[in-house]
Parts: C-alpha cells; sequence; structure tokens
C-alpha cells in the first residue's frame, strides 16, 4: 500500500498502521484491555496492622487518627485536626513507577463519609524523582452514600517519572472530626494516537489488525484538538466530506463519530442505525435536523462510507459508487467535543458503537478525489472491500 496522506485533510486518523502510542509508552498494553496498576486494590491487610498491604498510610501535621479495614472499605477516621488544615488530612496512598511525560492516566473509586464534618478526595499527583511537581488532581465528596469519584485524562507533566494514587479523607473545617471509607480505587494508563495537535485519548478500545475495536459498553476516544475540524461553511469548492472504514457489529443505535455539545445537539455525526434496513446515516441538528438517507449495511460488512456537503446538496457512497443524494442547505453550528465510538450527552456518553474502526477523515476533499486516493493506496484491496 502506497503510504500518501489524504488530499484535503482537517483530521485524519489510520488506526490501523501506528499503534497509536508514542515510543516511550509500553507497547504490551496494545493488545488487552487496560489494566488495573494498582496492586491490592481490594484492600487485603496481610499483617493487621490497619494499613492495607502496599499502600502508604500518612497521617499529616496536626491531625491525629487512624487507618482500618471494614468490610469492603478502607477506613479512614479523623479524631483531631488543627487549626488551619486547609486541604491536609490523613492518607493511604501507591506509587506507581515508570511514568513517562504525556502519557494520560485515569483514576477512580468508591467513597463515603459518616458526616459533613469530613471531605474524602481522590488525588493524583506527580514526582520528579525528588519532590512533587505541580498539577496535583483532585475529585472529592461529603456524601454518606457511595459515590464514584473520578479523575480523566489525567496528562503526566514534563519530568514525572512517577505518580502517587491518594485516598485522603480531609475536614472541612478546623477542629472537626469524622470518619471517611473508600473502597475500589482504579487506576488506569491510556494509550495515545499520537497527532500534533490532534491527539486521540483512548478510553478502552483495542488495537486490532483491522484498527481499533469498540465493545459498544463503554469504549470511546476523545480527539484533543477539534479546531481543524470545526467546518461550518461548505461550498462547492471546499465541501465538508466525511468518511469512514469500519465494520458495525452491534445491535444498536450508535455513533462511530460524533462532534457535538453538551446539550446533545450534532455538528456532524455518522450513526449507525442497525435496524432493518440497516445503514450507516449523516446526522446533524443544523440543515432542518437531519439524518441521511444513509447507505445499506451487511451484518459484520467492513465498508468505505463517503458522505459530502457542498451547500446545496449531500450525497453518499458506498465503497466508491454514489447511493444517494439529497437536496439541502444551510450551514453548520459549531460544537465543541469530538467523539470516536460514541455520543457526548449533557451529564455522560451514550450511543456506545461496537465493532472496528479503521480510518477516518474529515476535511475538504472533493469525493471523486477522495475515492482516487483511496483507490490509488491500495485500500480497497487492503480491506477487501468490493468495488
Amino acid at each position: 500500500m502506497i503510504d500518501t496522506p489524504p488530499p484535503g485533510a482537517r483530521l485524519y486518523y489510520d488506526f490501523t498502521t501506528d499503534p497509536f502510542c508514542q515510543k516511550a509508552l509500553d507497547r504490551s498494553m496494545i493488545n488487552r484491555p487496560f489494566d488495573n496498576l494498582l496492586t491490592n486494590s481490594q484492600f487485603v491487610d496481610s499483617d493487621g496492622d490497619g494499613v492495607p498491604d502496599n499502600w502508604i498510610s500518612t497521617t499529616q501535621s496536626g491531625f491525629s487518627g487512624n487507618v482500618s479495614i471494614e468490610n469492603e472499605y478502607a477506613k479512614i477516621e479523623i479524631t483531631a485536626s488543627p487549626s488551619t488544615p486547609g486541604t491536609s488530612g490523613i492518607q493511604i496512598a501507591q506509587w506507581i513507577y515508570n511514568v513517562v511525560p504525556g502519557q494520560a492516566y485515569s483514576c477512580k473509586c468508591i467513597a463515603k463519609v459518616g458526616s459533613f464534618d469530613v471531605v474524602a478526595m481522590l488525588r493524583l499527583a506527580w514526582h520528579d524523582g525528588t519532590s512533587f511537581l505541580g498539577g496535583t488532581l483532585s475529585a472529592s465528596t461529603s456524601l454518606a452514600e457511595d459515590t464514584e469519584l473520578i479523575i480523566e485524562n489525567a496528562v503526566a507533566p514534563a519530568n514525572a517519572v512517577r505518580a502517587q494514587l491518594i485516598l485522603r479523607l480531609s475536614v472541612a473545617s478546623a477542629g472537626d472530626t469524622g470518619i471517611g471509607w473508600f473502597k475500589a480505587p482504579a487506576l488506569i494508563r491510556h494509550s495515545t494516537f499520537k497527532q500534533p495537535d490532534k491527539s486521540a485519548w483512548l478510553y478502552g478500545p483495542k488495537w486490532a489488525p483491522d484498527g481499533l475495536e469498540f465493545d459498544g459498553v463503554d469504549d470511546y476516544c476523545i480527539v484533543e484538538n477539534n479546531t481543524d475540524a470545526d467546518i461550518t461553511v461548505a461550498t462547492r469548492e471546499g465541501p465538508l466530506t466525511i468518511s469512514v472504514v469500519a465494520r458495525p457489529t452491534g445491535d444498536v443505535q450508535s455513533y462511530l463519530f460524533a462532534k457535538n455539545n453538551d446539550a446533545n445537539t450534532n455538528q456532524y455525526g455518522i450513526l449507525y442505525s442497525p435496524s432493518a434496513p440497516s445503514r450507516l446515516r449523516f446526522r446533524t441538528n443544523d440543515l432542518g435536523a437531519m439524518s441521511s438517507l444513509g447507505v445499506p449495511v451487511v451484518a459484520n460488512e467492513i465498508l468505505f462510507y463517503v458522505v459530502t456537503y457542498d451547500g446545496v446538496s449531500l450525497d453518499e457512497y458506498k465503497n466508491g459508487r454514489l447511493v444517494s443524494t439529497t437536496n439541502v442547505s444551510g450551514t453548520l453550528t459549531s460544537r465543541n467535543h469530538i467523539h470516536i465510538g460514541c455520543r457526548k450527552s449533557t451529564s455522560a456518553r451514550e450511543y456506545y458503537y461496537k465493532g472496528t474502526i479503521s480510518e477516518i477523515y474529515v476535511g475538504h476533499a472533493q469525493p471523486d478525489e477522495l475515492m482516487s486516493w483511496f483507490e490509488r493506496t491500495g485500500r480497497f484491496e487492503r480491506y477487501g472491500i468490493p468495488r
């Protein structure tokens, strides 16, 4: 296959050629789900000292209290606090080594407290081997019921060589006391598909020979910088052209790709609709809230889908052949998120995609120009796509 970039690309990923990681990353993580990097995340105390094995207990200046295990939880109790507590307290922590600047991590735990006098905190701190660096991240709760604390997409800063995950109980005010409980801490390291200003942060999808494999449950990617793909005006000279090479395998409606905002409206997206007849479709909340006619998809079929909008009409192609034309006009409204494998909603993510995605293109290529490039670079043969 001839390796030349596609014409007019504003955003382009080929998930088959590079295992989406920097050279410094642990490439052994590519072929398996991301493991929890923490040791003894379910809290076993083999020596009976109250502190879970492999965790470090620290009581910061001015505080008194203790750590123990109660049922599934690490229990932290503060019995005395200083006059200026700040965010200090009593904590357990674990070191993670072999950190490389630029790597992305996410962590979470379940926490609750006995009263509003204390605050349960999840923290992720960076260390250069000599001292802590700036940029510590934190999530907290003062609720009495189990609450999931999450820190997402934390990028290790320059000079970081290790990280520390911290479960800390602090106080709301000077002199306060109380109890907090923590369980099920997890810390995972993400691979990235690294490109200048357009890195895709991967949350769960695995690399397979024909691209990224999504499980349809909670796998997705976030595009780091969507400025180049923020196309709102399309003309015959500079159309909005989007293409994907994909193999949908799910049985529920899902987004392969979506650029949208927190109000659940799409600038543009590629939607898989499995209900008969199964098809891939272009979806936008602009242009009269349009859902395109789409192209047919056979179960477990890999296809090359192209949709192009030139301000006057929207054309859809399957495997190089024109399938539908719809007369439509107007501009698109800029939205601030790009997700691959799902759509961002007001408070969560939804419409998770199941299947593989090999390539994604967003740009200004004319459809025949893009399809000529696809043929010239041997991609029909590579993917076994009929013409």
